[in-house]
């Protein structure tokens, strides 16, 4: 009786991430089942072959996995005493989810966890020792190494995805965007490898309704009312669903790769599980290779609008009247609430601390009035460009930069460049490492100013085009005061475009007080 050997109780438990993974020849489920049960035979162990645990869940999730849990549900009543896994990965994904199941959930039943690939060593079963110090130290590598593969594998591709937006790709060709299509290109290189080239065209259908969503919000529509409008004319939304919903709207609306771009790094992962959206500031977006469905100065006056409403609160920036979240009481710099127009009285911009309070000296201006004027101002000089261009310069002597001025800056930046270049091979060729350094630290200090004029040149020319657009815009117009009401939802936006804010306070009947503040570039 002494010399019997231990008896081990085995179940197997096999596991892949998602279904498409299930019949993969590696690593499937059944190629699993397989290389498990050859273990359990070759050592002449006992399988209860009724119960394979199979889960196909991500092992990132410990916790809602229900085969896994059934195993250590039935770990509680001793029916066995051996659990057989193909890798220690296959329980979890992290090293201290695996040593918790195994030394702390699956060892405190009396439940040994053996893989195929790690070959761990074993107590026996009425003898097992918690703390074995064979078991643990093979135990921690194992789970450790699985741990450092997944983190190899997953820079590994966070690397590539890089690498394809630097060639001016989309990162994920393979989903790319609402209103685009791809298809695979398959490139044979020899010795069974191949190059996938992935294409990317405009579906124009999707396209149609893109197009549609910039024009709309360029003429004043909200999110909501774009997403209710498509909704009311039955377009399936990105998804195939019926409801379209705001943020679909805006998401479509920011991504820059409908004008033609490709970005990078709009999302991280602070941790393993999610993905979190950074601010656009800390986007890298790139003039890609694939074709544009809106042209890139339509995206960009897209873009300025947006960034001009989201300094307003919503009440201001979705008002009807024209100046709407613009106008400011002269008197005391708070914002003007509107009245309602009725049958026995017009509309009037009433000062807030006026209506709330009743302590400013100023209290209403008439909307027709003040409209009237703002408007007059802004017709004043529509069809002289140089003049129109002028009221929004900081300088007013300043002057016109030539058109090539931001390309002669970036040949300076490349002449640089190639300097530093021509450093470090004479540094690799024998140059003294110190003195190399030193040249190279000079030429970025060089560097520096005139990358920082030419970001002032473009933001300069970019806010220059977005003026000169509106303007011709606003000329394209037919006979804006006759047909007033009906250009006024253009007009608000053209105004959100170009305006500050307007200060008005009233003198006397029919004379107001008023500032213009045009932005300024």
């Amino acid at each position: 009786m002494e010399n019997e050997k231990p008896i081990y109780k085995c179940r197997i438990y096999i596991r892949v991430s998602t279904v498409g993974q299930a019949d993969k020849i590696k690593g499937s489920l059944p190629k699993q089942l397989k290389l498990c049960r050859e273990v359990i035979k070759e050592r002449n162990w006992v399988e209860d072959g009724d119960n394979v645990y199979t889960d196909v869940e991500s092992g990132r999730d410990t916790e809602n996995r229900e085969a896994l849990l059934q195993a250590l549900e039935d770990a509680k009543s001793k029916s066995y005493n051996l659990l057989v896994i193909y890798h220690f990965d296959r329980l979890a994904r992290s090293m201290g989810d695996c040593l918790n199941l195994v030394q702390r959930d699956f060892l405190n039943k009396g439940v040994q966890v053996y893989s195929y690939t790690q070959r761990p060593e074993l107590d026996p079963p009425d003898k097992i020792i918690r703390y074995n110090s064979k078991r643990l130290l093979s135990l921690v590598f194992s789970a450790y190494s699985s741990e450092q593969e997944i983190i190899n594998t997953r820079d590994r591709y966070w690397t590539g995805m890089e690498k394809k937006w630097e060639r001016g790709e989309l990162p994920h060709p393979k989903t790319p965007p609402y209103g685009y299509r791809s298809k695979a290109k398959i490139h044979k290189l020899g010795d069974n490898a191949v190059r996938v080239e992935w294409q990317i065209k405009i579906h124009e259908p999707e396209a149609k309704v893109v197009r549609r969503i910039f024009n709309d919000y360029l003429k004043g529509k909200s999110y909501r009312l774009i997403a209710r409008e498509l909704t009311d004319d039955n377009i399936p939304t990105p998804r195939g669903k019926k409801w379209w919903n705001y943020s679909t709207v805006q998401i479509i609306l920011e991504n820059p790769v409908y004008a033609g771009r490709t970005r990078w790094q709009w999302k991280l992962s602070p941790e393993p599980k999610r993905q979190k959206k950074q601010p656009k500031d800390k986007w890298r977006v790139k003039k890609g290779n694939h074709p544009y469905i809106i042209k890139p100065q339509n995206f960009d006056s897209v873009q300025e609008l947006i960034k001009t409403k989201s300094r307003l609160p919503g009440r201001f920036s979705q008002g009807k009247l024209l100046l709407a979240g613009l106008i400011k009481c002269k008197h005391c710099g708070k914002n003007m609430w509107s009245t309602a127009e009725t049958k026995t009285a017009q509309a009037y911009y009433v000062c807030q601390t006026w209506h709330q309070f009743r302590k400013c000296v100023s209290n209403f201006v008439s909307v027709k009035e003040i409209d009237e004027i703002v408007v007059n101002d802004l017709l004043k000089n529509i069809n002289d460009e140089d003049k129109f261009v002028r009221m929004f310069q900081k300088n007013q002597n300043q002057k016109d930069e030539a058109p090539d001025a931001i390309e002669l800056k970036q040949k300076i930046v490349e002449k640089l460049n190639q300097e530093k270049k021509n450093v470090w091979k004479a540094i690799r060729q024998g140059m003294s490492a110190k003195e190399g350094k030193q040249s190279v630290k000079d030429i970025e200090e060089e560097l520096k100013p005139v990358l920082k004029e030419i970001e002032i040149m473009k933001k300069e020319k970019l806010n220059k085009d977005l003026v000169v657009n509106t303007m011709k815009d606003i000329q394209n117009i037919s006979d804006v005061k006759k047909y007033y009401e009906e250009n006024k939802p253009l007009l608000r936006t053209y105004l959100f475009r170009l305006l500050n804010f307007v200060e008005a306070t009233k003198i006397d009947r029919g004379k107001h007080n008023y500032r213009i503040s045009y932005r300024k570039f």
